[in-house]
């Protein structure tokens, strides 16, 4: 099940230096409701790091494998390389957070497995 509507989620990569470089994650979700503390507090300290040591390592073995993969090839730097089709921009549009569905759900309340606590044997590393 879906509940979740990620509004906006991105990566920024500022180049620092010739082996240096700032990443910065953005991550806008509406979860369609309240979420209870322990899971956003669990998400911002363990989800946006991980993702962050997943980008790290990527980007390590990128020159070798991109060596390996057509390394002409980089239409970020050379749009004319682009295969997409080109969109005009009259074709898109902007939805607004306060267009999207929204949920109450105040009236409900958590249960014992709501507020994370489980048995240390549940617990993740």
């Amino acid at each position: 099940m879906v509940r979740a509507v990620s509004i906006q989620t991105g990566y920024l990569v500022e180049g620092k230096g010739a082996k240096s470089c700032t990443i910065t994650y953005l991550a806008q979700v509406d979860p369609k409701g309240s979420l209870p503390k322990w899971v956003v507090n669990k998400s911002s300290q363990f989800l946006a790091p991980k993702a962050m040591k997943k980008m790290y390592k990527a980007c390590l073995k990128y020159p070798e494998w991109k060596l390996k993969h057509n390394p002409r090839f980089k239409p970020w730097l050379f749009p004319e390389q682009s295969t997409l089709p080109a969109l005009a921009l009259s074709e898109l549009s902007i939805q607004h957070a306060d267009s999207l569905e929204n949920i109450d759900e105040s009236s409900l309340s958590e249960t014992k497995d709501d507020r994370g606590e489980a048995s240390d044997e549940d617990s993740v590393n």
